[in-house]
């Protein structure tokens, strides 16, 4: 291999391409990344044998062929000469980099050995506009408990063209803007390692692409941002929940700014596991106990009523989804029932929290008359109590 390109773009495409290098593997491969060139231009594709992430930038080829180098190192060299351009060429089993006067020998695998690629021939295939915006707003209700796979990923419902995540305590639903040649149809299950890739880099508007084979499924999603890049996943295998049962129909809500209640989130008690949402009345309160059950209340001004107790980070994490500066209806029908948040294209069920509602009681204190458990009042003796006696009674 031996070609001279553009030391940034191969610099913006290798730190790219890099996320999806495996971080622990068996395979020591894994953790390298794949320099293949052609006539036309160099791919640069890394694995964690999960998912392929690949790139390509142009170049000026004299001699076609592969290698495979740690990551890390040709960044650091890359990030620090100074030149336009830098000349690559594979020689016994090494990278060898020029830039300028500057010569960088980095040792290496055979191209060989690097896992093949899936080549994805697509079932369904449509082009999505703001998926990484689209991701953010429902990742947070992904699971991290792998005994329950269905639920480690996000659901792509492409009947209803929505992303769905649930994790057993709130589900998270947005609509996503999806368009297709085709009739789009069936759901598909990403895996939690790919949708946080695919977060990391930062995919506005893609193409992607679904195939359904006899034992596995795969997903190719070719980014349109700069640098270009396609990223081939398997997809988690299984039925997703029927997420419709999940969403309560409420008959109780309440309008109120969320900005002011992430602020009263923050002033409660950091250890506090609940937060009681309570308006009934002329305020909308929002307080929580600490580990002594000292109690924090914040007053907000809002309209309707409801009475509910939540987890506060799986609130917090909803509300900020929306945004602080927007007014939003929160619903519910009884505090056993979950809470329903809806905005725009975006809907959360939070599963409430059971709590003690009333207030401890306090020492009852006696009634008139009653001197038990208290020493007696001067002026107050038999004769107190027999005038306060029926007149019959005095008489017998």
């Amino acid at each position: 291999m031996e070609l001279q390109l553009n030391r940034v773009k191969l610099l913006s495409l290798v730190k790219a391409v890099s996320q999806a290098c495996a971080s622990r593997s068996a395979l020591p491969i894994t953790s390298h990344v794949l320099l293949q060139a052609d006539k036309n231009g160099l791919d640069v594709t890394a694995t964690n044998l999960e998912s392929y992430l690949t790139g390509r930038c142009k170049a000026k080829t004299k001699q076609e062929g592969g290698i495979c180098v740690p990551p890390k190192p040709l960044i650091n060299f890359l990030d620090k000469v100074g030149s336009e351009t830098v000349e690559l060429k594979s020689h016994e089993g090494a990278l060898v980099v020029h830039a300028n006067q500057v010569k960088f020998t980095l040792q290496g695998m055979a191209a060989a050995d690097f896992p093949p690629m899936i080549k994805v021939e697509a079932d369904n295939d449509a082009t999505v506009y703001h998926l990484s915006e689209a991701l953010k707003m429902v990742s947070h209700a992904i699971t991290d408990d792998d005994s329950r796979p269905v639920l480690a990923g996000i659901c792509l419902d492409l009947d209803q063209k929505k992303l769905i995540a649930v994790d057993g305590f709130r589900l998270a639903v947005v609509k996503v803007n999806m368009r297709s040649a085709t009739k789009l149809s069936g759901r598909c299950i990403i895996p939690r390692d790919t949708v946080r890739l695919l977060l990391k880099l930062g995919v506005e508007s893609a193409h992607v692409a679904i195939r359904k084979g006899e034992t596995m499924e795969y997903m190719s999603v070719t980014g349109f941002n700069e640098p270009s890049l396609t990223l081939v996943s398997t997809l988690t295998q299984g039925i997703f929940p029927d997420y419709t049962q999940i969403i309560p129909k409420c008959t109780h809500r309440v309008t109120v700014n969320v900005g002011e209640v992430l602020n009263a989130l923050v002033i409660l008690p950091k250890e506090a596991t609940i937060v009681r949402l309570v308006k009934d009345g002329k305020y909308f309160t929002v307080s929580a106990r600490d580990s002594d059950d000292n109690q924090t209340e914040v007053k907000l001004s809002a309209k309707g009523a409801i009475k509910i107790a939540l987890n506060p980070k799986h609130l917090c994490e909803v509300l900020k989804v929306i945004g602080k500066d927007e007014n939003v209806t929160i619903q519910t029908t009884s505090p056993s029932i979950p809470l329903k948040i809806e905005h725009g294209k975006f809907l959360s069920a939070i599963m409430p929290m059971s709590c003690q509602w009333e207030e401890p009681k306090k020492k009852e204190e006696p009634k008139d008359g009653d001197q038990s458990g208290q020493e007696p009042v001067p002026g107050q003796g038999q004769s107190d109590v027999a005038v306060a006696q029926p007149e019959s009674a005095a008489r017998s």
